[in-house]
């Protein structure tokens, strides 16, 4: 960026936007940001009129200057943001397609299913389907035998050290470059899939002590970048149709305290 009304420090001559320094000593500590002298109050301020004149007359008017840069850095956010939801809409098509396939091999197995009962209901007579009876024997043999090949054919997915129920397990951590705020004592959450991102903002703010709980972004990775989650959304929508799963893995969400804090 540009000074903005440079003004020197007098102890040790650091160079300062006005706004910026008078700012710190008012809320901070009365010090230099960059040696740490001790600055006793305002008046050790002077403006640097010489290095303004000397900014304006390489670079011209600085206001405008910043004004651009500023419509430049918002077209760039908007344009990843464009990118962030293409990326984000190819990968929910994506799980969609595999969820497809996988309603196509539960059809399947129940055809073959409905196959073997078909068989045993065709048998007639009463001592047909008697137990012991060798025909019996023969039809037990066989279906375990359908049920065994369609197994070694389709296996079953399983997520591994999940059980099937309405609640799902996954990460909740603290992001690498995140220092402001602590980790959590157990990272590994267990709760409902229709959890929201808003209820886990508020979950953060309440365990971290961190007050308001809307400080927290809370993201995941989708096609291999880590995406700010929308408030809206449920843990079980970013795990079956957002994020980039392996099969078996299990959902990493990471978060941290917005930049601007």
């Amino acid at each position: 960026g540009f000074f903005n009304k440079p003004v020197t420090v007098m102890e040790c001559l650091h160079r300062f936007c006005a706004e910026c320094i008078e700012k710190c000593l008012r809320i901070g500590k009365k010090e230099c940001p960059s040696c740490r002298i001790h600055i006793p109050s305002r008046r050790s301020l002077r403006n640097d009129n010489n290095f303004e004149e000397l900014m304006r007359s390489i670079y011209g008017d600085v206001e405008t200057l910043q004004r651009q840069e500023a419509k430049e850095i918002e077209l760039l956010n908007r344009t990843q943001n464009m990118h962030n939801s293409a990326e984000r809409s190819r990968t929910v098509g994506i799980i969609q397609q595999q969820k497809s396939r996988g309603k196509k091999r539960s059809e399947i197995e129940d055809e073959q299913t409905r196959t073997v009962n078909g068989t045993i209901s065709s048998i007639t007579g009463p001592s047909a389907l008697a137990p012991g009876s060798s025909r019996d024997k023969r039809l037990r043999h066989g279906s375990s035998s359908i049920s065994a090949v369609s197994s070694a054919q389709h296996p079953p997915l399983k997520i591994h050290g999940l059980e099937r129920s309405a609640l799902l397990g996954y990460y909740l951590q603290r992001h690498p470059q995140e220092r402001r705020v602590d980790r959590l004592d157990k990272e590994l959450l267990r709760t409902s899939k229709e959890m929201t991102i808003c209820s886990l903002k508020k979950f953060l703010g309440a365990k971290l002590r961190h007050a308001p709980a809307s400080d927290f972004q809370i993201s995941c990775s989708i096609g291999g970048k880590q995406t700010v989650l929308e408030d809206t959304m449920t843990v079980g929508l970013v795990h079956e149709q957002i994020s980039d799963l392996d099969v078996g893995a299990i959902l990493v969400l990471q978060y941290r305290l917005n930049a601007t804090i």
